[in-house]
Protein backbone atom coordinates (compact mmCIF):
# COMPACT_ATOMS: atom_id res chain seq x y z
CA UNK A 1 0.00 0.00 0.00
CA UNK A 2 1.70 3.18 -1.11
CA UNK A 3 1.62 5.90 1.98
CA UNK A 4 0.11 9.95 1.04
CA UNK A 5 3.50 11.18 0.99
CA UNK A 6 4.88 9.02 -1.37
CA UNK A 7 1.91 9.50 -4.08
CA UNK A 8 2.12 13.21 -3.38
CA UNK A 9 6.22 13.13 -4.30
CA UNK A 10 5.52 11.20 -7.33
CA UNK A 11 2.35 13.71 -7.93
CA UNK A 12 4.68 16.85 -7.64
CA UNK A 13 6.83 15.55 -10.15
CA UNK A 14 4.55 14.79 -13.09
CA UNK A 15 3.00 18.53 -11.71
CA UNK A 16 6.50 19.75 -12.13
CA UNK A 17 7.10 18.12 -15.60
CA UNK A 18 4.37 20.64 -16.71
CA UNK A 19 5.59 23.44 -14.79
CA UNK A 20 3.04 23.25 -12.05
CA UNK A 21 3.79 24.36 -8.45
CA UNK A 22 2.25 21.80 -5.61
CA UNK A 23 1.03 24.21 -1.87
CA UNK A 24 0.56 22.13 1.19
CA UNK A 25 -1.37 24.58 3.53
CA UNK A 26 -2.63 23.67 6.96
CA UNK A 27 -6.56 24.20 7.43
CA UNK A 28 -5.62 27.90 8.60
CA UNK A 29 -4.21 28.29 5.25
CA UNK A 30 -0.31 28.65 6.79
CA UNK A 31 1.96 27.15 4.28
CA UNK A 32 3.86 24.23 5.01
CA UNK A 33 5.36 23.48 1.79
CA UNK A 34 5.74 24.44 -2.12
CA UNK A 35 7.52 22.96 -4.96
CA UNK A 36 7.90 26.64 -6.24
CA UNK A 37 11.25 28.37 -7.48
CA UNK A 38 9.72 31.63 -5.47
CA UNK A 39 7.11 30.23 -2.74
CA UNK A 40 7.53 33.45 -0.67
CA UNK A 41 6.42 36.21 -2.98
CA UNK A 42 3.57 33.70 -5.21
CA UNK A 43 2.48 33.33 -1.78
CA UNK A 44 2.24 36.99 -0.69
CA UNK A 45 0.78 37.78 -3.96
CA UNK A 46 -2.16 35.12 -3.35
CA UNK A 47 -2.78 36.71 0.13
CA UNK A 48 -2.92 40.31 -1.19
CA UNK A 49 -5.27 38.95 -4.05
CA UNK A 50 -7.69 37.72 -1.31
CA UNK A 51 -6.78 34.24 -2.65
CA UNK A 52 -6.25 32.85 0.68
CA UNK A 53 -9.30 33.54 2.52
CA UNK A 54 -11.50 32.56 -0.65
CA UNK A 55 -9.40 29.07 -0.98
CA UNK A 56 -9.76 28.51 3.41
CA UNK A 57 -13.28 29.19 3.41
CA UNK A 58 -14.32 27.12 0.83
CA UNK A 59 -12.12 23.87 1.77
CA UNK A 60 -14.06 24.57 5.05
CA UNK A 61 -17.07 23.56 3.91
CA UNK A 62 -16.75 21.38 0.89
CA UNK A 63 -14.96 18.05 0.78
CA UNK A 64 -14.61 18.57 -3.15
CA UNK A 65 -12.11 20.00 -5.46
CA UNK A 66 -12.99 23.49 -7.05
CA UNK A 67 -10.68 26.82 -8.66
CA UNK A 68 -10.71 30.61 -8.29
CA UNK A 69 -9.46 33.09 -10.47
CA UNK A 70 -8.27 36.33 -8.73
CA UNK A 71 -8.16 39.44 -10.61
CA UNK A 72 -4.69 38.85 -12.23
CA UNK A 73 -6.55 36.21 -13.97
CA UNK A 74 -4.49 34.01 -12.27
CA UNK A 75 -6.66 30.29 -11.65
CA UNK A 76 -5.56 28.28 -8.46
CA UNK A 77 -7.28 24.61 -8.30
CA UNK A 78 -7.89 23.75 -4.52
CA UNK A 79 -8.17 19.64 -3.06
CA UNK A 80 -9.52 19.86 0.59
CA UNK A 81 -8.38 16.58 2.33
CA UNK A 82 -10.56 15.76 5.45
CA UNK A 83 -10.05 12.84 8.02
CA UNK A 84 -13.18 11.14 9.59
CA UNK A 85 -14.88 14.25 8.86
CA UNK A 86 -12.37 16.79 10.17
CA UNK A 87 -10.28 19.01 7.41
CA UNK A 88 -6.98 18.53 8.18
CA UNK A 89 -4.89 19.63 4.91
CA UNK A 90 -5.55 22.07 2.15
CA UNK A 91 -3.52 21.61 -1.33
CA UNK A 92 -3.68 23.60 -4.09
CA UNK A 93 -2.58 23.51 -7.88
CA UNK A 94 -1.11 26.59 -9.72
CA UNK A 95 -1.18 29.46 -9.98
CA UNK A 96 -1.62 29.51 -13.84
CA UNK A 97 -3.52 31.28 -16.55
CA UNK A 98 -5.61 29.50 -18.60
CA UNK A 99 -5.39 31.63 -21.81
CA UNK A 100 -2.82 34.23 -22.61
CA UNK A 101 -2.75 37.97 -21.57
CA UNK A 102 -1.26 40.91 -22.66
CA UNK A 103 1.08 43.09 -20.07
CA UNK A 104 -1.05 45.82 -20.33
CA UNK A 105 -4.05 43.38 -19.25
CA UNK A 106 -1.89 42.10 -16.18
CA UNK A 107 -1.19 45.91 -15.27
CA UNK A 108 -5.07 46.48 -15.54
CA UNK A 109 -5.97 43.52 -13.32
CA UNK A 110 -3.08 44.30 -11.04
CA UNK A 111 -4.64 48.10 -10.57
CA UNK A 112 -6.98 46.73 -8.26
CA UNK A 113 -4.73 45.52 -5.45
CA UNK A 114 -3.70 48.95 -5.14
CA UNK A 115 0.18 47.61 -5.30
CA UNK A 116 2.95 50.14 -5.83
CA UNK A 117 4.59 50.81 -9.69
CA UNK A 118 7.31 49.03 -8.51
CA UNK A 119 4.78 45.63 -6.99
CA UNK A 120 3.59 46.22 -10.08
CA UNK A 121 6.66 46.09 -11.86
CA UNK A 122 8.04 43.13 -9.92
CA UNK A 123 4.56 40.88 -9.78
CA UNK A 124 4.74 41.19 -13.66
CA UNK A 125 7.87 39.87 -14.23
CA UNK A 126 6.93 37.06 -11.64
CA UNK A 127 3.67 36.45 -13.23
CA UNK A 128 5.66 36.05 -16.73
CA UNK A 129 7.13 32.54 -15.23
CA UNK A 130 3.37 31.07 -14.76
CA UNK A 131 2.57 28.72 -16.69
CA UNK A 132 -0.10 28.68 -19.26
CA UNK A 133 -2.43 25.37 -19.34
CA UNK A 134 -5.88 24.55 -20.68
CA UNK A 135 -8.64 25.21 -18.41
CA UNK A 136 -9.85 21.71 -18.76
CA UNK A 137 -6.17 20.26 -18.16
CA UNK A 138 -5.81 22.05 -14.80
CA UNK A 139 -9.37 20.23 -14.04
CA UNK A 140 -7.83 16.60 -14.72
CA UNK A 141 -4.88 17.62 -12.18
CA UNK A 142 -7.28 18.14 -9.84
CA UNK A 143 -9.32 15.18 -10.08
CA UNK A 144 -5.30 13.13 -9.97
CA UNK A 145 -4.61 15.12 -6.43
CA UNK A 146 -7.76 14.34 -5.09
CA UNK A 147 -7.48 11.17 -5.93
CA UNK A 148 -3.86 11.12 -4.00
CA UNK A 149 -5.75 12.87 -1.18
CA UNK A 150 -8.76 10.94 -0.71
CA UNK A 151 -8.70 7.55 -3.08
CA UNK A 152 -11.54 8.73 -5.11
CA UNK A 153 -11.69 10.59 -8.38
CA UNK A 154 -14.44 13.45 -8.48
CA UNK A 155 -16.54 13.36 -11.73
CA UNK A 156 -14.99 17.12 -14.08
CA UNK A 157 -18.89 18.58 -13.48
CA UNK A 158 -17.64 18.27 -9.51
CA UNK A 159 -15.06 20.58 -10.02
CA UNK A 160 -16.77 24.17 -9.33
CA UNK A 161 -15.51 27.60 -9.86
CA UNK A 162 -15.14 29.19 -6.39
CA UNK A 163 -17.27 32.19 -6.52
CA UNK A 164 -16.78 34.70 -3.60
CA UNK A 165 -20.03 36.44 -1.79
CA UNK A 166 -20.82 40.07 -2.54
CA UNK A 167 -18.91 40.82 0.59
CA UNK A 168 -15.91 39.24 -0.03
CA UNK A 169 -15.83 40.47 -3.61
CA UNK A 170 -16.03 44.21 -2.41
CA UNK A 171 -12.98 43.43 0.36
CA UNK A 172 -10.97 42.03 -2.46
CA UNK A 173 -10.99 45.13 -4.21
CA UNK A 174 -9.13 46.44 -1.49
CA UNK A 175 -11.05 49.83 -1.39
CA UNK A 176 -8.94 52.67 0.67
CA UNK A 177 -11.89 54.59 2.02
CA UNK A 178 -15.77 53.65 2.64
CA UNK A 179 -16.58 56.14 0.12
CA UNK A 180 -14.68 53.40 -2.30
CA UNK A 181 -16.65 50.43 -0.41
CA UNK A 182 -20.14 52.52 -1.62
CA UNK A 183 -19.31 53.19 -4.65
CA UNK A 184 -17.64 49.08 -5.23
CA UNK A 185 -21.40 48.50 -3.52
CA UNK A 186 -23.38 50.09 -5.89
CA UNK A 187 -21.71 48.79 -8.83
CA UNK A 188 -24.74 46.02 -10.35
CA UNK A 189 -24.27 43.39 -12.20
CA UNK A 190 -26.45 45.12 -15.04
CA UNK A 191 -23.58 47.93 -14.96
CA UNK A 192 -21.02 44.87 -15.26
CA UNK A 193 -22.73 43.19 -18.10
CA UNK A 194 -22.91 46.76 -20.20
CA UNK A 195 -19.12 47.27 -19.78
CA UNK A 196 -18.51 43.38 -21.42
CA UNK A 197 -21.11 44.83 -23.95
CA UNK A 198 -19.36 47.72 -24.65
CA UNK A 199 -16.10 46.49 -24.86
CA UNK A 200 -17.28 44.06 -27.52
CA UNK A 201 -18.75 47.02 -29.49
CA UNK A 202 -15.25 48.92 -28.88
CA UNK A 203 -13.07 45.85 -29.67
CA UNK A 204 -11.16 46.58 -26.88
CA UNK A 205 -8.89 43.62 -26.38
CA UNK A 206 -7.53 44.96 -23.09
CA UNK A 207 -10.36 44.75 -21.71
CA UNK A 208 -10.19 42.37 -18.12
CA UNK A 209 -13.40 40.45 -18.26
CA UNK A 210 -14.64 39.94 -14.81
CA UNK A 211 -14.46 35.90 -14.53
CA UNK A 212 -17.59 35.89 -11.88
CA UNK A 213 -19.84 37.91 -13.06
CA UNK A 214 -22.12 35.21 -14.72
CA UNK A 215 -22.06 33.48 -11.60
CA UNK A 216 -23.32 36.40 -9.17
CA UNK A 217 -26.73 34.69 -9.08
CA UNK A 218 -27.93 31.21 -9.72
CA UNK A 219 -30.54 30.81 -12.96
CA UNK A 220 -34.07 30.35 -12.51
CA UNK A 221 -35.37 28.88 -15.54
CA UNK A 222 -33.73 25.67 -14.27
CA UNK A 223 -33.31 25.94 -10.54
CA UNK A 224 -33.36 21.82 -10.20
CA UNK A 225 -30.62 21.66 -12.99
CA UNK A 226 -27.79 23.61 -12.23
CA UNK A 227 -26.08 22.71 -15.50
CA UNK A 228 -28.79 23.62 -17.79
CA UNK A 229 -29.13 26.83 -15.69
CA UNK A 230 -25.10 27.56 -16.48
CA UNK A 231 -26.21 27.07 -20.56
CA UNK A 232 -29.08 29.27 -20.25
CA UNK A 233 -27.13 31.81 -18.69
CA UNK A 234 -24.27 31.61 -21.18
CA UNK A 235 -26.55 31.50 -24.13
CA UNK A 236 -28.19 34.53 -23.27
CA UNK A 237 -25.10 36.41 -22.71
CA UNK A 238 -22.90 35.50 -26.22
CA UNK A 239 -26.89 36.48 -27.60
CA UNK A 240 -26.09 40.27 -26.28
CA UNK A 241 -22.44 39.88 -27.17
CA UNK A 242 -23.25 38.96 -31.03
CA UNK A 243 -25.00 41.95 -30.95
CA UNK A 244 -22.52 43.93 -29.86
CA UNK A 245 -20.63 43.02 -32.14
CA UNK A 246 -22.42 43.34 -34.76
CA UNK A 247 -23.14 47.30 -33.83
CA UNK A 248 -19.15 47.10 -33.85
CA UNK A 249 -19.04 46.60 -37.06
CA UNK A 250 -18.49 42.84 -37.55
CA UNK A 251 -20.58 41.56 -40.54
CA UNK A 252 -24.07 40.04 -39.73
CA UNK A 253 -23.73 36.62 -40.89
CA UNK A 254 -20.30 35.92 -39.48
CA UNK A 255 -21.27 37.36 -36.24
CA UNK A 256 -24.55 34.81 -35.77
CA UNK A 257 -22.57 32.06 -37.45
CA UNK A 258 -19.74 32.85 -34.33
CA UNK A 259 -22.68 32.39 -32.36
CA UNK A 260 -24.46 28.99 -33.44
CA UNK A 261 -20.80 27.98 -32.93
CA UNK A 262 -20.34 28.45 -29.21
CA UNK A 263 -23.94 28.01 -28.69
CA UNK A 264 -23.12 23.75 -30.09
CA UNK A 265 -20.18 23.51 -28.38
CA UNK A 266 -21.56 24.38 -24.87
CA UNK A 267 -25.01 22.57 -25.70
CA UNK A 268 -22.65 19.27 -26.76
CA UNK A 269 -20.71 19.92 -22.79
CA UNK A 270 -21.70 18.03 -19.76
CA UNK A 271 -19.84 20.37 -17.42
CA UNK A 272 -20.36 23.29 -15.61
CA UNK A 273 -17.08 24.99 -15.18
CA UNK A 274 -16.39 23.98 -19.41
CA UNK A 275 -19.68 26.16 -19.95
CA UNK A 276 -18.30 29.19 -18.15
CA UNK A 277 -15.27 28.90 -19.96
CA UNK A 278 -16.97 28.78 -23.15
CA UNK A 279 -18.50 32.55 -22.31
CA UNK A 280 -15.03 33.41 -21.94
CA UNK A 281 -13.53 32.03 -25.33
CA UNK A 282 -16.62 33.47 -26.52
CA UNK A 283 -16.34 37.08 -25.08
CA UNK A 284 -12.34 37.11 -26.15
CA UNK A 285 -13.17 35.77 -29.64
CA UNK A 286 -16.04 38.05 -30.69
CA UNK A 287 -13.97 41.32 -29.49
CA UNK A 288 -10.45 39.95 -31.09
CA UNK A 289 -12.95 39.95 -34.51
CA UNK A 290 -14.35 43.13 -34.09
CA UNK A 291 -10.98 45.10 -32.91
CA UNK A 292 -9.79 43.30 -36.50
CA UNK A 293 -12.52 44.82 -38.27
CA UNK A 294 -11.68 48.05 -37.07
CA UNK A 295 -8.06 48.35 -37.57
CA UNK A 296 -8.91 46.82 -40.93
CA UNK A 297 -11.20 49.47 -41.71
CA UNK A 298 -8.99 50.53 -45.38
CA UNK A 299 -10.00 46.68 -47.03
CA UNK A 300 -12.10 47.02 -49.83
CA UNK A 301 -15.53 45.47 -49.66
CA UNK A 302 -14.65 43.10 -51.63
CA UNK A 303 -12.10 41.49 -49.55
CA UNK A 304 -13.74 42.02 -46.64
CA UNK A 305 -16.56 39.83 -48.23
CA UNK A 306 -14.35 37.59 -49.02
CA UNK A 307 -12.89 36.87 -45.30
CA UNK A 308 -16.71 36.76 -44.23
CA UNK A 309 -17.51 33.94 -46.72
CA UNK A 310 -14.59 32.16 -45.33
CA UNK A 311 -15.26 32.60 -41.94
CA UNK A 312 -18.48 31.29 -42.67
CA UNK A 313 -17.83 27.93 -44.25
CA UNK A 314 -14.13 26.92 -42.46
CA UNK A 315 -15.98 22.71 -42.42
CA UNK A 316 -15.43 22.75 -46.60
CA UNK A 317 -13.09 23.36 -49.33
CA UNK A 318 -14.40 26.66 -50.71
CA UNK A 319 -13.07 26.93 -54.40
CA UNK A 320 -12.33 30.37 -55.84
CA UNK A 321 -15.18 30.10 -58.47
CA UNK A 322 -17.40 29.80 -55.80
CA UNK A 323 -16.24 32.44 -53.85
CA UNK A 324 -16.03 34.71 -56.71
CA UNK A 325 -19.63 34.36 -58.02
CA UNK A 326 -20.56 35.12 -53.78
CA UNK A 327 -18.44 38.05 -54.19
CA UNK A 328 -19.71 39.07 -57.67
CA UNK A 329 -16.38 39.70 -59.20
CA UNK A 330 -13.89 37.76 -61.46
CA UNK A 331 -11.97 35.12 -60.54
CA UNK A 332 -8.81 36.13 -61.14
CA UNK A 333 -9.47 39.52 -60.55
CA UNK A 334 -10.77 38.91 -56.66
CA UNK A 335 -7.58 36.27 -56.31
CA UNK A 336 -5.02 39.19 -56.90
CA UNK A 337 -6.45 42.30 -54.99
CA UNK A 338 -6.77 39.92 -52.09
CA UNK A 339 -3.27 38.69 -52.01
CA UNK A 340 -2.80 42.79 -52.67
CA UNK A 341 -4.31 43.36 -49.33
CA UNK A 342 -3.73 40.68 -47.32
CA UNK A 343 -0.16 39.79 -48.06
CA UNK A 344 -1.27 36.50 -48.44
CA UNK A 345 -3.56 34.25 -51.10
CA UNK A 346 -6.68 33.17 -50.51
CA UNK A 347 -5.62 29.76 -49.72
CA UNK A 348 -2.80 30.55 -47.83
CA UNK A 349 -5.51 33.27 -45.57
CA UNK A 350 -8.02 30.14 -45.61
CA UNK A 351 -5.35 27.94 -43.38
CA UNK A 352 -4.89 30.56 -41.18
CA UNK A 353 -8.65 30.77 -40.43
CA UNK A 354 -8.55 27.04 -39.75
CA UNK A 355 -5.34 27.48 -37.76
CA UNK A 356 -7.86 29.43 -35.50
CA UNK A 357 -10.27 27.33 -35.23
CA UNK A 358 -8.41 24.58 -34.43
CA UNK A 359 -7.04 26.44 -31.56
CA UNK A 360 -10.65 27.20 -30.24
CA UNK A 361 -11.43 23.52 -30.26
CA UNK A 362 -8.39 22.40 -29.11
CA UNK A 363 -8.37 24.89 -26.07
CA UNK A 364 -12.07 24.33 -25.10
CA UNK A 365 -12.97 20.67 -25.96
CA UNK A 366 -11.56 16.90 -25.62
CA UNK A 367 -12.91 16.21 -29.04
CA UNK A 368 -10.46 14.13 -30.96
CA UNK A 369 -7.97 15.09 -33.78
CA UNK A 370 -10.22 13.48 -36.49
CA UNK A 371 -13.49 15.11 -35.31
CA UNK A 372 -11.36 18.20 -35.23
CA UNK A 373 -10.33 17.72 -39.35
CA UNK A 374 -13.63 17.00 -40.32
CA UNK A 375 -15.47 20.20 -38.62
CA UNK A 376 -12.47 21.99 -40.38
CA UNK A 377 -13.12 20.15 -43.85
CA UNK A 378 -9.55 18.98 -44.13
CA UNK A 379 -8.68 15.28 -45.35
CA UNK A 380 -6.66 13.63 -42.39
CA UNK A 381 -5.61 14.11 -38.99
CA UNK A 382 -1.85 14.15 -40.66
CA UNK A 383 -2.46 16.58 -42.81
CA UNK A 384 -4.19 18.90 -40.44
CA UNK A 385 -0.86 18.16 -38.06
CA UNK A 386 1.52 19.44 -40.75
CA UNK A 387 -0.65 22.20 -41.29
CA UNK A 388 -1.13 23.07 -37.43
CA UNK A 389 2.79 22.89 -36.67
CA UNK A 390 4.00 24.77 -39.61
CA UNK A 391 1.77 27.71 -38.69
CA UNK A 392 2.03 28.08 -35.07
CA UNK A 393 5.48 25.79 -34.53
CA UNK A 394 3.93 23.13 -32.05
CA UNK A 395 1.47 20.34 -32.67
CA UNK A 396 -2.14 19.80 -32.05
CA UNK A 397 -1.57 18.14 -29.06
CA UNK A 398 1.44 20.21 -27.40
CA UNK A 399 -1.41 22.85 -27.95
CA UNK A 400 -3.76 21.65 -26.20
CA UNK A 401 -1.52 20.35 -23.08
CA UNK A 402 -0.56 23.64 -22.39
CA UNK A 403 2.62 24.50 -24.93
CA UNK A 404 3.28 28.01 -26.38
CA UNK A 405 2.89 29.02 -29.65
CA UNK A 406 6.28 30.44 -31.57
CA UNK A 407 4.02 31.74 -34.18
Amino acid sequence: MIDLQTKLEVFSEFLDCSGLTLWHYDPQMHLLSSTAKDPEQLDVLMKVSGGTSVVKNYCQKNDRPGFYSDFASLVYLTSPRYVNGVLTDIYIIGPVFTSMYSENTLLQSLSGLGLSPQSNYNTIRLLKSVPVIQHTLLLQYGRMLHRCLNGTVPDLSDIQPITPKLHDKRRLLAASSRDDLEQTRRVSPYALEQQIFQAVEDGNVDYVHPDGLLQLTPGTLSKKDPLRSAKNEIIACITLITRAAIRGGMPEDSAYALSDYYICMLEESDNISEVYQFSQEAFRDFTERVHKYKISSGRSKEVQECISYLELNLDRKVSLRELAANVGYNGNYLSTKFSREMGMSISDYTIVLKMERAKVLLRNTNKPLQDICEELGLTSTSYFCSLFKKTTGITPMEYRNGAECKA
